[in-house]
Order: C-alpha cells, then sequence, then structure tokens
C-alpha cells in the first residue's frame, strides 16, 4: 500500500534530478560553444569580420554537436568588434541562444517544451598573432 503512494513521488523526483542535472550539463556545452566561438572569432577578425561570424557559428556548432546538445533553432548574435578596451585591447564579444526540448534532456521523446539556454563570452585578440599575407606587428 505504502509504495503505490511513493513509488509515483519517488519516480517523479527522479525524472526532477536528472532534468535539472541535464540542463546544467547542456549550460555548460552552450557556455563552452560560446568561448569556442569567441577564440575562432578573434583568430580571423583581423581578415574579415564576416568571415569571423562564420568561423564563430562553425565553431559553436562543431562544440554543441560533440556535446550532444541539439538546438532548435540556434541564435548567435553578430560577433561585437571593441577595438578600444582597456590598454588599447581588441575584443570580439560573441552571444549563443538555444532552445534545447525539454524532452531530450530526459532522454524521452514527445512534446515537452522547450528550455533557454543563453550565454556569451568575451575573447581578446591577439594582437601578435601572425596574419596570412602579413608580418607581425
Amino acid at each position: 500500500m505504502e509504495a503505490a503512494i511513493l513509488a509515483p513521488a519517488v519516480v517523479l523526483l527522479v525524472l526532477f534530478v536528472t532534468l535539472v542535472g541535464r540542463i546544467q550539463s547542456a549550460q555548460g556545452v552552450v557556455d563552452a560553444a560560446a568561448r569556442a566561438g569567441a577564440r575562432a572569432a578573434t583568430i580571423s577578425v583581423r581578415q574579415d569580420p564576416e568571415t569571423a561570424k562564420q568561423q564563430a557559428e562553425d565553431a559553436m556548432n562543431a562544440v554543441l554537436k560533440d556535446g550532444g546538445v541539439s538546438c532548435a533553432p540556434l541564435t548567435v548574435g553578430d560577433p561585437t568588434f571593441r577595438l578600444d578596451g582597456p590598454d588599447g585591447l581588441q575584443t570580439v564579444e560573441v552571444t549563443i541562444g538555444c532552445d534545447v526540448p525539454v524532452g531530450d534532456l530526459l532522454l524521452l521523446n514527445g512534446g515537452w517544451g522547450h528550455k533557454h539556454l543563453a550565454s556569451g563570452f568575451v575573447s581578446v585578440v591577439d594582437r601578435y598573432r601572425e596574419q596570412p599575407g602579413r608580418a607581425a606587428p
């Protein structure tokens, strides 16, 4: 009798704990994607801003794929280039938004809704990195 009453509550508790853990794990992957995107953009920003954006998107998609996070849709903000940072530092800021199906987080199929995960990262442009066709300063 008591097991019949407690079993559903225990199952719901386990599902809730699993969901919270999977959300944290997916957020970590989204954070890693933002870091990778910012770093990729800083490497190619001196060539062309459009190339930098494409490199950032490619790096973010690769990290999300490796982390097993499926975004529907993936929202990548335009990289923000700041050329007048403190001490003359040039920076690139990248933002990412991702709607993860909750059913995927619980390893279940079905329409359980979506959880929006967002992250951003700022990376400093390496002023001493060599550019193709140019000598280092």
